[in-house]
């Protein structure tokens, strides 16, 4: 009777334990410990918004872990091959949360969205997103971003007084923008015409203005996966790049200029075209001004898209309104999985949403106009001399914890700004990076692509900077295509496997 008695006890605790791996219903008992690592610039997160929303509303100790950016990701690879992830990673990008998701690494989030309404609102919204964020068993092991406040990349920004002084009107096309930097180069020699950032990326920022980049894109003239380079727009952009770099007009340190190095120029009028945030042509223009406040002439100025043969229609780079990148990962080690999605849930709620991304009324913001303010003491555009820095004080308006991010604030750009934003929407296609789609490969897929990758992914980038540069003639163009043509075929093969699938799961999306 014994035996029986405890075999039946034996029999209860297996099926608990069993049924407990998948949702943890200890909601409630007891404080709940929760690690989180964050790629954050703070040092000490006691006062984070978050800890206090997850102590004060779910009973939950968050310990935070900030690491810098050029650790983060280092760190992100050792606890993945070491089976040993906090709890919470953000940003885990959602590539990634898919690739260790379907090994059992994370949470699926599909499982758990009859608890999390919040999100559900959300995700929903768009289909594409949706099925972007599954992975290839279809099922979900990112949390994303939701943007509300869209932003524009990479927009066009020149000495508007240089042109003004040469007599000529804001250039349109790249032909135009040539003859628009040469008559300024004649007037003031000492001019470097384009400079940039972005290193090797100019490749994929100045490629929008030509349906290209470096690596493998969709087309959606053609409805397909394309290596950018084999395009007809990647031979234009090289071609183009390669004559400005040959008539003096494009900067010798344009794929090496640290961002330092870069303001530098143009404060120091060589720099006349650069491609940024538009919020940097204010930026460096006060900049400029305060260390020379009797020259009123300086002025950068935002221009339209600048269009070429290959894309003669108007397009600029929009942020994405579903942040994948800056996904939340949830370890599938975590305990009470229930309780730290319904906390997780509620920052997508709107009052939640608000914590985050403005504080607490009064104590971080107040009203204006019916419009949301940080108040003075925080450092802002509009509050130049504060000196709080809320994001790494209290984890307030931090990319990287926010879930959602509300246009509901006073616009925190300046006036030419708001003024060239309403042009691009009227005018301009706001061009997502690969029209929102992320697609998923299967463990053969994936090791194939790391081969090909590794096979050509550098010799196109270094080639492509020789030939820009003049190192190599722009002449041996078609030879290189040949070297990389085999392998980069091969890859589109791989993709339009993936996009089949992709278009398949989209259509089953409810």
């Amino acid at each position: 009777m014994l035996k029986r008695i405890m075999a039946v006890m034996l029999a209860v605790v297996i099926v608990l334990g069993v049924t407990g791996c998948k949702k943890d219903s200890t909601s409630g008992k007891d404080t709940l410990p929760i690690e989180m690592m964050l790629l954050g610039g703070g040092n000490e997160d006691e006062n984070y918004m978050l800890k206090k929303i997850f102590k004060d509303k779910f009973d939950i100790d968050l310990t935070i872990n900030q690491n810098i950016e050029s650790s983060h990701f280092e760190k992100l690879k050792l606890l993945i091959a070491s089976n040993e992830l906090p709890d919470i990673v953000s940003p885990l990008p959602i590539d990634d949360a898919k690739t260790i998701g379907v090994k059992g690494a994370l949470v699926p989030i599909d499982e758990y969205l009859d608890i999390m309404p919040n999100l559900q609102k959300y995700l929903k919204k768009d289909k594409v997103a949706y099925t972007s964020m599954l992975a290839s068993d279809s099922h979900i092991y990112g949390l994303p971003k939701f943007n509300e406040r869209q932003e524009y990349m990479n927009t066009p920004i020149i000495r508007a007084d240089m042109l003004k002084a040469v007599g000529m009107e804001n250039p349109t096309t790249m032909a135009e923008l040539k003859e628009v930097l040469k008559a300024i180069k004649k007037k003031f020699p000492d001019t470097v015409g384009i400079v940039s950032r972005s290193k090797e990326s100019a490749f994929n920022a100045y490629g929008i203005m030509y349906n290209t980049n470096s690596g493998m894109m969709y087309n959606k003239e053609t409805d397909k996966w394309e290596y950018g380079p084999l395009n007809k727009g990647y031979k234009e952009m090289i071609t183009d790049l390669n004559e400005l770099h040959s008539e003096g007009l494009l900067d010798e340190e344009f794929f090496t200029s640290s961002a330092e190095q870069w303001e530098e120029k143009l404060l120091n009028n060589k720099g006349v075209f650069t491609l940024d945030w538009p919020n940097r042509a204010q930026v460096e223009e006060d900049l400029y001004k305060k260390l020379h406040p009797k020259d009123k002439d300086f002025d950068l100025e935002l221009l339209m898209p600048i269009t070429t043969n290959s894309a003669p229609d108007m397009r600029i780079l929009w942020s994405e309104d579903v942040a994948s990148y800056s996904s939340f990962g949830i370890s599938s080690k975590t305990k009470d999985v229930e309780r730290l999605l319904k906390a997780i849930d509620y920052l997508y709620s709107d009052e939640g949403a608000e914590l985050l991304q403005w504080g607490k009324e009064g104590e971080h913001f107040v009203y204006e106009n019916g419009q949301k303010k940080y108040m003075e003491h925080i450092k802002v555009s509009y509050n130049p001399n504060a000196t709080v820095n809320i994001d790494t004080a209290e984890g307030i308006n931090s990319g990287h914890i926010m879930r959602v991010v509300k246009n509901d604030g006073i616009n925190i750009f300046p006036e030419e700004v708001q003024k060239m934003t309403v042009k691009y929407q009227e005018s301009a296609e706001s061009f997502v990076t690969n029209h929102k789609m992320k697609l998923n490969f299967t463990p053969e897929q994936q090791d194939r692509i790391r081969v090909l990758n590794n096979n050509i992914a550098t010799l196109v980038q270094e080639e492509s900077v020789k030939m820009v540069m003049n190192l190599t003639p722009i002449s041996k163009y078609d030879s290189f295509i040949k070297k990389i043509e085999k392998d980069a075929k091969e890859m589109e093969k791989i993709y339009a496997a993936a996009y089949k699938d992709f278009k398949k799961q989209l259509k089953e999306v409810d």
